[in-house]
């Protein structure tokens, strides 16, 4: 078995798999889309690089495929297949989400409250999972964060990816002491302090991740590195805009304590996420201008959150009665004008839209 070339745009992988478009390349390995043709389905294969570094590739492929084993949550990714065998095309079959990824969606600007409180619920859940087997991540960060559309038409949904530096915790470091994994936009400051992995780590990450959606911009830039960076990372925690509001606030300021000791799990934020989506879909009060009332929610067609914006059919029904007693009562106003009567401070408003 190995790679046959079918076509300048296509090839044929173990007699099963046809790779055509490349999703993404890493310095371990590079992610292909491919049709599985003995189950008529779409995946994503991560083929590993072949040259130097190769067997330290293929141990961390080994890694990634006994956690990835592991674990079932519609958070995480699913693996399909592995073939880690010497000699032969070394790759891993994935699950395709069809969307961008997180990094690719923040290019565009920040997100809604209520989509990044959907995104923490579901992230500190697959976590959540993962953590309970005594898995940590490392790695949690925009690039890593899948976001998949919904055939429905629903809000997309958010899987978290790449687990080629995951590690169970008190197993063997993968590298010499002195040398951390990760990347440093988004360690944690025990990483930084070369302390062994642990669960926290991956809830601080995800909380510059928030951090980041909220606000459209990384709380460390890429630029910032070196010693005199990581001093400063490892003794003042990361600022949080006072504009977010107190709940948000709260649950970042934990989330990105410097005490790993101190921060929430990762089920507490799923759960504190999910209560910021029920304040956030509360109804607010009317904008007093046209400007005011559209800013908040302001969204390109692709960011349109379906099951925000859409009533079901018992809303519907809800609103059809609403607007029927709206109708009836402009009719008795129009009887009182017509008789000389007089109405004073009548407004008519539809009934909100959850």
């Amino acid at each position: 078995m190995s790679l046959e070339v079918l076509s300048e745009t296509e090839a044929l992988l173990d007699g099963r798999y046809v790779l055509s478009d490349r999703l993404g390349r890493g310095g371990m390995a590079t992610v292909y889309r491919a049709e599985d043709t003995r189950l008529e389905r779409t995946v994503a294969i991560k083929m590993l690089h072949d040259g130097e570094g190769s067997t330290a590739f293929a141990n961390r492929a080994h890694n990634e495929k006994a956690l990835l084993a592991a674990v079932n949550h519609p958070s995480i990714v699913t693996l399909f297949d592995a073939q880690l065998l010497p000699d032969r095309p070394r790759y891993l079959v994935m699950e395709y989400v069809d969307g961008p990824t997180l990094a690719r969606r923040l290019r565009t600007g920040p997100m809604r409250p209520r989509q990044v409180a959907r995104l923490a619920r579901d992230l500190g859940a697959g976590l959540a999972d993962v953590h309970a087997l005594g898995i940590v991540h490392r790695d949690v960060k925009p690039s890593n964060v899948l976001l998949g559309r919904d055939p429905g038409g629903g809000p997309r949904t958010a899987k978290l990816a790449d687990f080629g530096i995951a590690c169970q915790i008190g197993s063997p470091r993968m590298t010499s002491p002195g040398i951390v994994l990760g990347t440093f936009t988004y360690m944690a400051p025990e990483t930084l302090r070369d302390a062994e992995p642990d669960t926290p780590l991956d809830v601080f990450a995800l909380g510059l991740v928030l951090l980041e959606a909220l606000t459209g911009e990384p709380t460390y830039p890429a630029t910032a590195t070196g010693r005199g960076a990581a001093a400063a990372r490892i003794m003042t925690p990361p600022s949080i805009p006072a504009d977010l509001g107190g709940a948000w606030r709260d649950l970042l300021e934990a989330m990105t304590r410097l005490d790993p000791a101190e921060r929430p799990t990762a089920a507490e934020v799923s759960r504190a996420a999910g209560r910021l989506m029920k304040a956030e879909a509360a109804p607010r009060p009317m904008a007093e201008s046209p400007h005011d009332e559209a800013s908040p929610d302001t969204a390109t067609a692709d960011e349109v959150d379906a099951v925000e914006t859409a009533p079901s059919s018992s809303e519907r029904r809800s609103i059809g009665r609403g607007r029927r007693r709206v109708v009836a009562a402009i009719a008795t106003a129009s009887a009182l004008v017509a008789t000389g009567g007089l109405v004073l401070g009548f407004s008519v408003a539809s009934p909100p839209l959850p």
